[in-house]
């Protein structure tokens, strides 16, 4: 049981950690989501290794 909660807390929280990273550099959280887990440590590189977006502010 316990190697199964290891299981499930790796397989959903390194790509929980990417989108979360992801979305605080504002790029899409579930888009990332899904990179990370496709790939799941390189997506981490990935997403900080990227610039910063910038928002566009609508008056």
């Amino acid at each position: 049981m316990p190697f199964l909660f290891f299981l499930g807390a790796t397989i959903f929280g390194v790509p929980m950690i990417t989108a979360f990273c992801a979305h605080r550099f504002g790029r899409p959280f579930w888009k990332w989501f899904a990179i990370g887990c496709v790939l799941p440590l390189v997506s981490v590189f990935i997403v900080l290794m990227l610039p910063e977006q910038q928002q566009e502010k609508q008056f």
